[in-house]
């Protein structure tokens, strides 16, 4: 993670945020939070003050976590992944970016045996004038432990209820290697179900966030759910491992993942929030 101080004397609004990796090679993917409490700076100047270990070598500024940033950040302003293009966000909508807040860059740095330098550069892009309504990503997540080796056909799965009414702009699907198809539906209550993302060949350097033509209702009570296909056999080519062996959940791009990022907005002030639990008409 990387603290990028903005500076700022005043408040802005962020219709785009544009991600360069600086090394391919190695780049995973980038997520961009903010913090406005400088928790972020004191873990850097935490992981510069330690203590090396004998022939540690120096890996520069930042500091590393597993997940997240190491604490809760106060917002969070979307990332990058493999295939991502920059976009602007729907007219009325933005990221907010409190004056004095730091920018905290989470890079995800596939290993690959070999050493690397990177200097990834990050874009923002204001708005005139304040936006109407504040843009926020949700995510829906499939839930596993690992991937059998060997397995043509793993499913992954999982669903979250919206608690609030809000508007969908946006989906983006996430996996990694294995990944066969993956889509996401919703379903209103006493409402018909709706695909709002169906990916029948999934391709890992090809990961795009999906922006809806017209704006999507979400009443309270919706229900979202995902499913994702792996394939974890020898006869899958994008099979990072020749000789396939169990693959965990987890960060690595030889690891896997399954998400569902679902972009937002909402007249009520606040985050808006999804739950894991299904309303008690629902059960």
């Amino acid at each position: 993670c990387f603290v990028l101080p903005t500076g700022l004397d005043e408040d802005k609004f962020v219709t785009a945020v544009e991600v360069r990796p600086g090394n391919n090679r190695v780049v995973h993917h980038a997520l961009i939070f903010l913090d406005g409490s400088g928790r972020g700076r004191e873990m850097e100047k935490t992981e510069k003050a330690r203590e090396k270990k004998p022939g540690e070598e120096d890996h520069g500024p930042g500091y590393s976590v597993a997940m997240g940033v190491g604490f809760l950040p106060s917002g969070t302003m979307g990332g990058w992944a493999p295939g991502q293009v920059t976009r602007r966000l729907p007219d009325g909508a933005a990221y907010y970016l409190p004056k004095g807040s730091d920018v905290v860059l989470q890079l995800h740095y596939h290993r690959d045996g070999r050493a690397a330098t990177d200097r990834t550069q990050i874009g923002l892009y204001f708005a005139d004038k304040p936006a109407a309504r504040r843009y926020q990503a949700t995510v829906v997540a499939g839930r596993f432990f690992y991937i059998p080796a060997g397995v043509e056909d793993f499913v992954a799965k999982g669903s979250v209820w919206a608690t609030q009414d809000c508007d969908l702009h946006s989906v983006m699907p996430h996996m990694h290697m294995l990944g066969k198809s993956i889509k996401v539906t919703m379903t209103p209550p006493k409402g018909e179900t709706q695909t709002l993302v169906d990916i029948q060949d999934w391709d890992y350097n090809w990961q795009e966030t999906y922006f809806f033509k017209e704006t999507i209702k979400v009443p309270a009570g919706t229900r979202f759910d995902i499913e994702a296909h792996y394939d974890n056999s020898a006869n899958n080519p994008r099979n990072p491992h020749k000789k396939p062996r169990a693959v965990f959940f987890g960060e690595q791009t030889t690891d896997e993942m399954c998400f569902g990022f679902l972009g937002m907005t909402s007249d009520k002030p606040g985050r808006i929030r999804m739950s894991r639990t299904a309303p008690k008409e629902e059960k």
